[in-house]
This record gives structure tokens, C-alpha cells and sequence, in this order.
């Protein structure tokens, strides 16, 4: 505090002096899109038994535009891209990416259990966990 009374605390390097108040933010971070991609080879082989063909990959974005988290899957991505984008219908069948937007990205614990209890209905199994799955990359990679 006296170095702010001083003018020294807006210094570049308060980081290295204080660390943990360098972390926390004058506006708090928010997840404000989700977005989901669909990657494939230019001519996949559907007789091969490849997932080397294809790749689900989605980027959260934030309030912050330099600060995004990329996670991906190997699922079938046209099927991890309809889990993470359908949209909500009700409090136990909701959207992934609807659970997310407006949340704090750090909180990684309580979103992967808000994911969880939120998609109830849509599937607690196979896709919809490697949707979830994903998604905990990208928040864990802000």
C-alpha cells in the first residue's frame, strides 16, 4: 500500500512484487463464446479405422480477446459439435456451451459439476463426456 501511495504501484513489475494481486483482476474474467470446429483430412477414408482423419476442436473465448483456451477431443467431432451447441430445453437437458457463456473460466472444478448436473438429461455417457472433456481442456488451458 505505501508503494501506491507513492505512484509505484501501476510499475510493470508488480508482478514480481506481488504476485497474487497481479492475479486477480481489476474486471473479472468471463466466458463470453464458445466455439466448436470440425477438422478433417481433405478426403477421408471411411474404410479405415483411423480417428487420425478427424478431430473435434473447441476454443473458449473470453472478456479478454488475448486469453483463450483450446481443448479437443477424438471422438466423432459432428457428434461432440451437436453436445456442445444444442440448444437447451429444459433445466436438465441443457447446452453445453449455453452452461458456460457468462461464467468465470478459472473455476474449473464448479463448471465441469455444472456441466454435469446441467446435461442430466442430454447423456452422462460416451459423447457428452468427451464433449465435457474438451471443454475442461480449454478452461484448463486459460
Amino acid at each position: 500500500d505505501l508503494l501506491c501511495k507513492l505512484g509505484s504501484c501501476r510499475s510493470p513489475w508488480n508482478w514480481l512484487l506481488f504476485p497474487r494481486q497481479a492475479m486477480e483482476r481489476a474486471t473479472p474474467l468471463k466466458i463470453v463464446n464458445v466455439e466448436c470446429h470440425v477438422l478433417m483430412v481433405p478426403e477421408p477414408n471411411p474404410a479405415a479405422t483411423s480417428s487420425a482423419q478427424d478431430e473435434f476442436l473447441v476454443i473458449i473465448r473470453t472478456t479478454d480477446p488475448k486469453i483463450i483456451g483450446i481443448g479437443e477431443s477424438d471422438a466423432n467431432p459432428w457428434v461432440l459439435k451437436a453436445c456442445v451447441e444444442a440448444p437447451s430445453t429444459h433445466t436438465m437437458g441443457l447446452s453445453l456451451r449455453d452452461l458456460l457463456v457468462g461464467e468465470d473460466p478459472l473455476d474449473v472444478e464448479r463448471l465441469w459439476n455444472k456441466m454435469y448436473v446441467g446435461s442430466y438429461m442430454n447423456g452422462r455417457r460416451g459423447a457428452m463426456v468427451h464433449a465435457m472433456g474438451a471443454l475442461e481442456m480449454a478452461l484448463m488451458d486459460i
